[in-house]
């Protein structure tokens, strides 16, 4: 897969380039992986809000993730457009940006991506902290748990510099979040679809495991990738014969892992302790 995301949005502003195939589903499965990447995070915050003001908050955060991405993305496409892609510097994108701006905007602009960067990252590594704990490591003190998102800060600064190499890799990374997000968001989603017809209180006893949830994001992330996937790493079954496809993995993934979570809890459930009820009572 050669670097996509400069043409992909090309035409949308009149800029006419010889067209790679399947660029534009690659570029938006590029985007859609970057901003789902925030998703898995929703549970390390929202457990701390009243549980009437879920609805709000949901609309509020899908927002608050998805509107400043348009806009962003439309207006690097339309920097493309104006440097043109034979001027535009790959190895510093950032450069080539900030070079069509004054320069006293130029410099707001790289203020605004620094502080941006702190504020994502500090969402990651409390999200990294939370994860060390939850697969039990448990640190006994505050300042060791702090020790620890010193470590995964550290890690990330080393990856991030060695990425610098190469800033393609960042383009794969994306696409690599969203093989394994959308089967993940695919389950979520079919689970909340199911929980008015499900007896909660099999899951609170103790040995009880939820198999379908599992079976169908791990079947649904590897069908996906094998058949749909398109990029430096591993280019799947279906755009190796149609190159114009792109890369749908995240779309196809989803969808699998929504269908499947279904069919597969819905079977085995039916033997389970925690079988599907006719009520339409929410048990929270």
């Amino acid at each position: 897969m050669a670097s996509f995301s400069v043409g992909a949005f090309g035409p949308i502003f009149g800029w006419r380039q010889q067209p790679l195939p399947g660029a534009f589903w690659i570029a938006v499965s590029t985007s859609f992986g970057y901003t789902i990447a925030w998703s898995p995070f929703a549970a390390d915050y929202s457990r701390y809000l009243d549980p009437r003001h879920g609805p709000k908050a949901g609309l509020f955060a899908g927002a608050g993730v998805w509107m400043p991405n348009i806009v962003l993305q439309s207006a690097g496409a339309a920097a493309v457009t104006a440097v043109g892609l034979q001027q535009w510097d790959f190895a510093n994108p950032t450069s080539s940006y900030t070079d069509l701006l004054p320069g006293w905007l130029g410099v707001a602009t790289l203020l605004a991506i620094w502080v941006g960067a702190l504020c994502a990252n500090a969402l990651n590594l409390y999200s990294s902290g939370l994860s060390f704990a939850a697969i039990g490591i448990h640190p006994p003190t505050a300042f060791s748990r702090a020790a620890i998102v010193l470590c995964v800060g550290a890690v990330g600064i080393a990856l991030g510099i060695l990425a610098l190499e190469d800033v393609s890799s960042y383009e794969g990374f994306l696409l690599i979040m969203g093989y394994w997000i959308a089967p993940w968001l695919g389950v979520i989603l079919a689970d909340r679809f199911l929980a008015p017809r499900v007896d909660f209180a099999a899951y609170r006893k103790p040995g009880f495991r939820n198999v379908a949830g599992p079976i169908a994001m791990v079947t649904a992330m590897v069908a996906s990738v094998l058949l749909f996937a398109n990029q430096a790493l591993y280019v799947g079954l279906l755009p190796s014969a149609l190159p114009g496809l792109g890369d749908v993995t995240s779309l196809a993934g989803f969808l699998l892992a929504f269908a499947l979570y279904i069919i597969i809890r819905r079977a085995v459930h039916r033997t389970s302790r925690a079988p599907l009820s006719d009520s339409k009572e929410y048990h929270a």
